[in-house]
C-alpha cells in the first residue's frame, strides 16, 4: 500500500529520463545530418565558384577551358593574381600547388594523358590544407616516390658506368 505511490513516481521519473535522452539522441542526429549536408554543400558551392571563375579568367586570356592545358599556362594561371587569390580564399597553398606541377605533368606524360580543365580544377582544390589524406593519395605518392628513386637510380647507374669507362680506358693507355 504505502510503496505504490514511490513506486509510481520511480517509474514515471524513469519514462521521463528515457524520453528526454531518445529526444536528445534524436537531435543529435539531426544536427550531424544538417552539418554534413551544409558541408557538403558549402564543397560544391567552393567548387562551382572557383570552375567558374578559373574557366572565365582562361577564356579572358584566350585560352579554351575545352582544350588540354600546358605546364607553361597552368603555371601562368597560379601566378595570376586573381586566381590565386581565389585559390587562397577557399585554402589552397598556391605555392605548393606550383612546386607540384612538374612532377603532376610528368606523371601524366608518363601515362599517355593530359591535363584538362577538370583534372586542373580537381588538382587546384586536392592542394588545401584542409583535406585529409586517404589511402588513394598515400599509394599516389607512394608511386610517384618509387618513380623517382628508378630515375635517380638509372641515372646515377648510367654515370657510374660511363665513370668506370673512363677510369677504364685511362688505365688501359697507361
Amino acid at each position: 500500500g504505502n510503496q505504490s505511490p514511490i513506486l509510481w513516481i520511480i517509474g514515471l521519473t524513469y519514462v521521463l529520463l528515457v524520453a528526454i535522452t531518445v529526444l536528445y539522441m534524436l537531435v543529435g542526429c539531426l544536427v550531424e545530418a544538417v552539418g554534413a549536408i551544409a558541408s557538403s554543400q558549402k564543397e560544391g558551392l567552393a567548387i562551382s565558384y572557383v570552375a567558374g571563375t578559373v574557366r572565365a579568367k582562361m577564356e579572358s586570356l584566350g585560352h579554351s577551358p575545352e582544350a588540354t592545358i600546358s605546364l607553361e599556362s597552368f603555371q601562368q594561371y597560379l601566378t595570376d593574381s586573381e586566381i590565386a587569390g581565389i585559390l587562397s580564399s577557399v585554402k589552397v597553398d598556391v605555392v605548393i600547388l606550383g612546386e607540384m606541377l612538374e612532377m603532376v605533368y610528368e606523371d601524366l606524360e608518363r601515362q599517355g594523358e593530359s591535363m584538362t580543365f577538370e583534372r586542373m580544377i580537381e588538382f587546384m582544390l586536392n592542394g588545401r590544407g584542409s583535406n585529409t589524406a586517404t589511402v588513394r593519395d598515400i599509394k599516389e605518392l607512394l608511386r610517384m616516390v618509387q618513380s623517382a628513386i628508378q630515375r635517380s637510380g638509372a641515372e646515377t647507374s648510367k654515370r657510374l658506368t660511363e665513370e668506370l669507362n673512363i677510369v677504364t680506358s685511362t688505365l688501359q693507355t697507361w
